[in-house]
């Protein structure tokens, strides 16, 4: 019966679950590398890889549904049955309504429509986006090269950034910029945020894939090693590099919030010595570039913000001991046979639950230190201003107070799509030229950025899809194949660390179509799964 079920489910074709396949591919591999015109251009050179390539994976999508009509196929659609509907495909539909509300709401609509006021995510990018939802959310069949694939070339973006940051870069991709503004630029995402963003995608996606419990090593295996988990360690490795380096604390922020998020899940799973191997990887990687800080020249090697833990090698390498003897332990107790295992192959501790809220207290009680440890010694973090987080603090509170202002039906349906500069302009210009010295266009925080353009319908809808998406992963992760759980983890993972990431950084074209895109492959999993379950 389940397997007529799971065929059932696979009415999709051959074709067109290639062609996903390969457009994940291409996110994954090529798109994260092209440039044109080293930084001067990036935002536009990524946001025209971005639309060309999905416009002929729609157009190919488009006819493989054809030619599975014209063979007399039953083409797997996305509203083929009434159940298959997923609360992700509400919220989707929603945010876009709310964008071409928002159009309709704007003074220019050329800008509105291109984006060009802001950073290129206007409504023609938010076409494409649902565009992209609509291929790809119909059902994916997600196969096991894709993942890897990411993380290896992720890693080596992580790589090119380490290198820049010690003065060598070996691509020339820094030649041209000026020296005052060298630093702000790194990898091949341009600024330091933007790449932060990557990072925060990157890390936690490799967070999930190396959930795998498999062995690194099978010396009794025909393919002795598990390649699979050793490209998400890379990652991992080089991307706890990476996130030093790019001096940017929203990333930290991503990070940790899929680390606390992996700690439960894996909890609950049984897998807590996945999660210290994990933990292990991370700590070994800061430990890399805190080595590498003491042969590099403070004049090179500049770090600002919560990277000036790095500095701290000692501190760093006890940490990275005190993880490897708990992964010591861990694996002297389970030789032990102390623990069980399910009928999944799934190990479980005999007091699972009671590990699961303990864990959970863990995790809120080092929130709670933390913001009490930031709010009394880490420079008035905490401390709410105009100067706070690089001037966010102005940004913010000049929007909120704007937002309050607007008439109801703004409120509702916002500003117009990317209005943010126009707004500022308007308001705020001789302000903010005297105070901050340059111009925002961009909110630099996700959601109040919605809420000012899109009004309080666009900014509900994308909250909705962002956690309809993770839930629906979640879920579909713990009713799942061992590879399906850690693929399904992955996903939910990667919109975690973005979606927190987004509290304190900008929407724009190069990194902002991942979130669409796991969106989009959360939809996809979950509604192939939810006909299988027919």
């Amino acid at each position: 019966m389940d397997k007529i079920r799971k065929k059932k489910a696979d009415d999709s074709g051959t074709a067109q679950d290639w062609l996903s396949t390969i457009f994940l591919l291409y996110m994954g591999t090529l798109y994260p590398l092209i440039m044109h015109d080293k930084y001067f251009d990036i935002t536009l050179t990524k946001y025209k890889a971005f639309e060309v390539a999905l416009c002929v994976y729609a157009v190919l999508m488009v006819l493989a549904v054809l030619l599975d009509v014209f063979d007399g196929k039953k083409p797997f659609v996305m509203f083929k049955y009434r159940k298959s509907y997923v609360a992700t495909d509400w919220f989707m539909a929603g945010f876009f309504v709310a964008n071409v509300l928002a159009f309709v709401m704007a003074s220019d609509k050329m800008a509105a429509y291109t984006g060009e006021e802001g950073r290129r995510c206007g409504l023609q990018f938010m076409i494409l986006a649902m565009l992209l939802y609509v291929c790809m959310g119909r059902g994916l069949r997600l196969r096991k090269c894709v993942f890897p694939a990411f993380l290896c070339v992720g890693s080596f973006t992580c790589i090119i950034a380490v290198f820049q940051y010690v003065g060598i870069d070996f691509l020339g991709i820094r030649d041209g910029l000026a020296s005052s503004i060298m630093d702000i630029y790194i990898s091949t995402f341009g600024n330091i945020d933007i790449f932060a963003s990557f990072l925060c995608v990157l890390i936690p996606v490799g967070f999930g894939v190396g959930l795998d419990d498999r062995r690194i090593y099978d010396g009794d295996a025909t393919w002795k090693f598990n390649w699979v988990k050793l490209s998400a360690w890379t990652a991992i490795f080089t991307g706890a590099a990476a996130t030093v380096v790019t001096n940017a604390d929203l990333a930290y922020a991503g990070v940790c919030a899929a680390a606390a998020i992996l700690l439960l899940v894996s909890t609950y799973r049984g897998r807590i010595k996945e999660f210290v191997e994990l933990m292990l990887v991370m700590s070994l990687g800061f430990l890399a570039v805190s080595l590498l800080l003491k042969t590099t020249p403070e004049s090179i090697a500049k770090l600002d913000g919560i990277s000036n833990f790095a500095r701290n090698t000692e501190l760093i390498a006890v940490a990275s001991g005190v993880l490897a003897v708990i992964r010591i332990v861990i694996y002297a107790v389970s030789r032990l046979r102390l623990s069980r295992k399910d009928s999944n192959g799934n190990t479980f501790n005999r007091s699972g639950k009671i590990s699961l809220v303990v864990c959970s207290v863990l995790v809120i009680a080092g929130i709670v230190c933390a913001v009490i440890f930031s709010s009394v010694k880490a420079d008035g973090i905490f401390r709410f201003d105009d100067s706070w987080g690089n001037y966010r603090g102005y940004v913010w509170s000049r929007l909120v107070s704007t937002y309050k202002e607007f008439p109801l039906v703004n409120k509702l349906f916002g500003y117009g799509n990317e209005s943010v500069k126009s707004i500022m302009t308007a308001g705020y210009y001789d302000e903010m030229i005297s105070k901050v010295g340059v111009v925002y266009d961009n909110a630099h925080n996700e959601y109040l950025q919605y809420l000012v353009t899109t009004g309080v319908l666009g900014a509900v809808t994308y909250v909705g899809l962002i956690v309809s998406a993770f839930v629906s992963m979640i879920r579909t992760a713990f009713s799942s194949s061992d590879h399906d759980f850690c693929a399904c983890i992955a996903v939910a993972l990667g919109i975690a660390g973005y979606a927190v990431q987004a509290l304190f950084n900008l929407n724009q074209s190069l990194t902002t179509p991942y979130i669409f895109l796991l969106a989009a492959m959360a939809a996809g999993i979950g509604r192939r799964r939810k006909l299988q379950m027919k």
